[in-house]
């Protein structure tokens, strides 16, 4: 009996240095009936001459192979474009820099093909250095499962809270369901989010429980881009106010949310806005001061006070370096491994993981970190 076909769609825009792994791991997918769109949506780096350069391995692998470049459209609507040339029972939107398992695409058909009320579903994953791809080790609190928990079944209220949560790239969908409820909406900066809200109002959503893909982080993650984000949100509160598809009291909790994620953001990225140091102190009371981050925000708040905060050391969930401004910089897991006599201030545009990771492993806000 023939296998349902899967049609995998990627939008490429300038990650020529990060697409071949994704082809690799797609290549060695168990599941055989696959055909691949590839979309270059105007890339400015070399990210075309790459596909071309690998197009004859893509051919002789999948069931049907399109690739097509086009001028700038922006992700939302390469992804449509993508959607409406595929043909398969299953779409799998797959991000041109990530990494998948080799069992990630037929442990998800299997799934969806025993449940079929659920419109798409989502496995675990792990976050990685983009530098580094040995998906053997990682360090606890990278697992997206650590930082939240997963579920399956009616997620209309449960979305309301996690709308940022989901892990985004791990997603397959029933192609019914695009036709049921539209494309992505080619306004907003947030398509996922939207999507996941209008999938979550009136269908199931599945939940893998297993590691099965690998989400590179890299400067160019525009998800991680915090202009973006509030936009995004934004764009969101405008769309969902008058949605007549919420009751009141939907529309008042999922804009509560969205409006206290929009203050955080705002607080903590507004430009040369750092914490003042009288305050400060007060929250380390004597303790060694541990940073966590070791990029542009941790060197700016710590240019901004050099001579007023004296700090121990540096952290990173996965290091990518040994030193820091001169200081040592641990991974999160050796932190565990400390005597806590310290006070943690977090200095990292993953601010929301690294709180999670800290709330699950004991640690106190304003005692322990801030």
């Amino acid at each position: 009996m023939t296998k349902p076909l899967v049609s995998v769609v990627i939008p490429a825009y300038n990650h020529g240095n990060y697409i071949v792994k994704t082809f690799e791991s797609l290549i060695n997918q168990t599941y055989e009936n696959m055909e691949l769109i590839v979309i270059d949506d105007g890339s400015s780096d070399n990210t075309l001459l790459v596909i071309q350069d690998y197009e004859q391995k893509l051919v002789d692998r999948f069931s049907k192979v399109i690739v097509k470049s086009q001028k700038n459209q922006g992700i939302c609507k390469t992804f449509n474009n993508g959607i409406q040339l595929s043909e398969g029972k299953y779409i799998f939107i797959c991000p041109s820099d990530d990494v998948f398992s080799e069992n990630f695409v037929c442990k998800q058909i299997c799934y969806l093909e025993e449940n079929k009320d659920y419109s798409c579903s989502y496995t675990d994953g792990i976050n990685l250095n983009s530098s580094e791809l040995d998906i053997h080790d990682y360090s606890k609190g990278n697992v997206f499962s650590e930082l939240f928990t997963f579920k399956s079944g009616d997620l209309r209220w449960f979305m309301l809270d996690n709308y940022l949560n989901l892990p985004t790239p791990s997603f397959i969908y029933r192609a019914s369901i695009f036709e049921e409820i539209g494309l992505f909406d080619e306004t907003l900066k947030f398509e996922d989010v939207d999507m996941f809200l209008r999938i979550s109002k009136y269908n199931k959503m599945g939940c893998i429980n297993e590691k099965l893909f690998y989400r590179r982080l890299h400067n160019t993650n525009s998800g991680r881009n915090p202009d973006i984000i509030i936009k995004g949100l934004k764009q969101i509160i405008e769309k969902y106010s008058l949605d007549p598809d919420y009751s009141e009291e939907e529309k008042h909790k999922l804009i509560h949310n969205l409006s206290k994620d929009i203050e955080i953001l705002e607080g903590k990225y507004k430009k040369n806005q750092f914490i003042k140091t009288e305050n400060f102190k007060d929250f380390v009371n004597n303790k060694k001061l541990y940073v966590w981050g070791t990029g542009t925000y941790a060197k700016d708040l710590l240019d901004s006070q050099s001579s007023k905060l004296e700090v121990s050391l540096f952290i990173e969930s996965l290091p990518k370096r040994q030193t820091f401004l001169n200081k040592k910089v641990i991974s999160s897991q050796a932190l565990l491994q400390l005597e806590k006599d310290y006070f943690i201030l977090i200095a990292s545009s993953y601010k929301e993981e690294i709180v999670k990771w800290l709330d699950n492993n004991g640690f106190e806000r304003d005692k322990d970190y801030m």
